[in-house]
């Protein structure tokens, strides 16, 4: 995009919101309003793709390519379905679905009906499932949901404890959908091998955590073991070449017989690839003669819906054209402790659909686009999953990914689109096996849910052009109350560590913080180059804020147009490019895009005898290359007893965060840091800046979480270890 920037006129009023100075840099200085056609969802999606081939590919899915044609036949299996099982206008069907393709065909199918989709973060904490099975029924009780549809593990794992509750509810039939269903058998093939490699790559990072645990040990390591160090960290070495560097080394500290022995009593806990594929085939038959039983005995009416397809396909159903009732409810990732619903209505999801096309950012026909994001937030379900339909792109489904080995998947898969959070983005190009790999394929690479810094940024773009891609990173922001996003960085707006400029029927402005009654716009002083201040946005895909009567949030109005707050400290420079600061209430993202808030949190666990006091902030994860969350405790009675410190971490993870159902288990501390006091603001506040400022020494007690991005494998907490002062440069 070129443009002939003039400065003199842009900031008149002084008022972002009036003067828009950010309009320079698109083609009209005023786009007025999208026009919004009255058609449900399903009808928009193929008025914008009427002109592509019917043999482009919507969706790619282990050995399953679903072209568009066979796509809309999908969706009206969907409507068929549905509307055999009585869902009407306006019902309530509540989702717990990962990415798979019956996600997207799902929503779109219920859109004809004008039913009501409600996403719901599907995955289980995988540690306490009596705690989060409560938390699932309290959802559903609020949420009023009249049907459910789940993935079949986590039909067993969160809704079978409950279903004698369910039925009181009111809830009488169940929807089970399995990741295999739409996999082919070379894809189910496929899928096993993915796992494999997974677990050949964990089993090799064991072997190189372990050589790294005993080298760092030793006292004023020697450059010899600098070296080992270093190379572990950026080399691709399997067993062998782990062995042949310990041999390498010459320091005399370091125990090689020990060591190589260690290293191979690791290896022979590996299972071989036959009797890892038999394990698994093993697993998997099991998982599906429990869950045939479990239908079996339930009190409520459990259905397959590949077999509800086949009872259905004589059906028929009326369709319901209505831009104005609520036709989606997906979740705010975590920013309030217990994710807010957000009530999406056609009209909505439409609006931001059409802004994200203004500012040039859809698509084109068949391009392949990573579904990293699912439908549960905002920003998969508009900005990942309906842009992509909407263009005629393809989207790329991956039901499970691994966030230590995302690199793998990448580039496997070669998606030419990658959109996901900022640190799993800069783990992708800065994972050491990605070092030679070839990335012509990659066209766009994008971040949202938090910042990157210009040190990551630039080694991304580095490599994506050493490795011979075109592509730079580009950056998105926005909240879920409006859809996920409304600005976005690209081209000559594109700064570091910038958000870049408001979507074209975006209004982004400034108020006072510190007002909470009203909006008190800001404006530019002479001699100011930056404005900083609350942001506020307004714009066709604001979420009215209310659900059933609740309000969620509030809507305030300034100059005539309607806003809504986003607790967004962020700044904006004369030309009207954008900067986020921080947030008004402590929020901050983890490396794989989950909000973490931290009152919720402090509250819980304050609530522990032994705890006085606790501040939650956030620090940067050097192998999560993002942020995780750090709880500074101070004690009612100072203790320096590890055994007795051990106990009480084990206590607040377990028995305070695990059965809050307010909590989930990413928000559970990845560090525990006992301390005599903490620094606080001018207002007697643990002071969350100099904290999160503060580096690690080696004092802190560890939980080690093994996740995927849906589901928790173990949880493990670990003592301080001695001589950890020294960290690795």
């Amino acid at each position: 995009m070129e443009n002939n920037l003039k400065n003199e006129n842009i900031i008149r009023t002084g008022y972002p919101h009036i003067d828009k100075p950010w309009m320079q840099y698109y083609e009209k200085s005023d786009y007025g309003y999208p026009e919004i056609p009255k058609m449900n969802l399903n009808k928009y999606i193929k008025y914008k793709t009427k002109d592509i081939k019917p043999s482009t590919i919507a969706q790619a899915y282990y050995g399953n390519d679903i072209s568009y044609a066979e796509f809309f036949q999908k969706t009206d299996e969907v409507a068929k379905v549905f509307s055999q099982l009585r869902v009407g206008f306006k019902d309530r069907i509540m989702y717990f679905l990962p990415s798979v393709p019956e996600t997207g065909q799902m929503w779109l199918g219920a859109s004809q009906i004008g039913a009501t989709s409600d996403f719901v973060d599907p995955r289980p904490d995988g540690v306490d499932l009596q705690a989060n099975a409560k938390k699932i029924l309290d959802t559903i009780i609020e949420e009023k949901a009249q049907y459910i549809v789940a993935l079949d593990m986590v039909y067993l794992m969160l809704l079978k404890p409950i279903e004698n509750e369910l039925k009181d509810y009111g809830i009488e039939h169940v929807i089970v959908v399995s990741a295999s269903d739409a996999m082919n058998l070379g894809g189910k093939i496929d899928y096993l091998r993915d796992s494999l490699e997974y677990y050949r790559l964990a089993n090799q990072r064991k072997i190189e955590n372990y050589v790294i645990n005993n080298l760092i040990k030793i006292e004023n390591p020697s450059l010899e073991i600098m070296d080992t160090l270093k190379k572990l960290h950026s080399e691709v070495l399997y067993s062998n070449g782990v062995i042949n560097l310990v041999n390498e080394c010459k320091d005399k500290r370091v125990n090689k017989e020990e060591l190589i022995r260690g290293i191979k009593d690791l290896q022979k806990e590996q299972l071989g690839a036959t009797k890892f594929f038999i394990n698994k085939v093993k697993e998997m038959q099991k998982e599906s003669k429990v869950l045939d039983d479990a239908i079996k005995s339930s009190p409520l009416r459990v259905d397959k819906y590949k077999n509800l397809v086949k009872e259905c396909q004589n059906s028929k159903f009326e369709v319901i054209d209505d831009i104005d009732s609520i036709n989606y409810i997906g979740h705010t990732s975590g920013t309030s402790s217990k994710p807010k619903p957000i009530p999406l209505t056609t009209k909505n999801l439409i609006f931001a659909v059409e802004d994200l096309f203004a500012n040039g950012l859809a698509y084109y026909e068949g391009q392949k686009v990573l579904q990293f994001f699912s439908a549960y937030a905002p920003i998969g379900a508009v900005d990942s999953i309906l842009l992509n339909f909407a263009s005629g792109a393809t989207s790329d489904i991956i039901p499970e990914i691994s966030f230590e080995d995302f690199w793998y998947i990448v580039d496997k898969r070669k998606s030419n689109v990658l959109l996901c959070p900022p640190s799993l983005l800069s783990n992708i190009f800065h994972d050491k096996h990605m070092t030679y790999k070839d990335l012509s394929y990659v066209e766009r690479a994008v971040y949202g849910g938090g910042g990157m810094k210009k040190k990551d940024e630039q080694y991304c773009n580095e490599l994506l052009f050493k490795n011979g891609s075109k592509a730079k990173i580009q950056v998105g922001h926005g909240q879920s109350e409006y859809c996920g996003c409304g600005c976005y960085g690209k081209y000559d707006y594109k700064r570091y560590e910038s958000i870049g400029i408001p979507l074209p029927y975006t209004t982004y402005s400034l108020v006072d913080p510190y007002i909470e009654d009203k909006l008190v716009p800001l404006k530019f002083k002479d001699g100011e180059e930056f404005l900083e201040g609350e942001l506020v946005v307004s714009n066709g895909a604001v979420s009215s804020g209310v659900l059933d009567d609740r309000v969620i949030f509030k809507h305030y109005e300034m100059d005539g147009k309607d806003y809504i707050r986003t607790n967004d400290i962020v700044k904006m420079d004369r030309n009207g490019i954008w900067y986020h600061v921080s947030r008004k209430d402590n929020v901050f993202t983890r490396y794989d895009g989950y909000k973490i808030n931290s009152y919720e949190l402090e509250e819980t666990i304050e609530k522990h005898e032994a705890v006085n006091s606790c501040t939650i902030s956030s620090y940067y994860d050097k192998d999560k290359k993002g942020l995780m969350p750090i709880a500074h405790i101070i004690l009612t009675e100072e203790c320096y007893d590890n055994e007795i410190l051990l106990d009480i971490v084990k206590d607040l993870v377990y028995n305070y965060i695990m059965t809050n159902k307010n909590l989930n288990s990413r928000e559970i501390p990845a560090k525990f840091k006992f301390r005599k006091m903490v620094p606080v603001t001018k207002n007697g506040k643990g002071d969350y800046r100099a904290l999160s400022a503060e580096a690690l020494d080696g004092t802190e007690f560890t939980v080690i979480i093994k996740e995927t991005s849906s589901r928790v494998n173990s949880i493990e907490i670990k003592m301080p270890e001695e001589n950890m002062v020294r960290r690795l440069k």
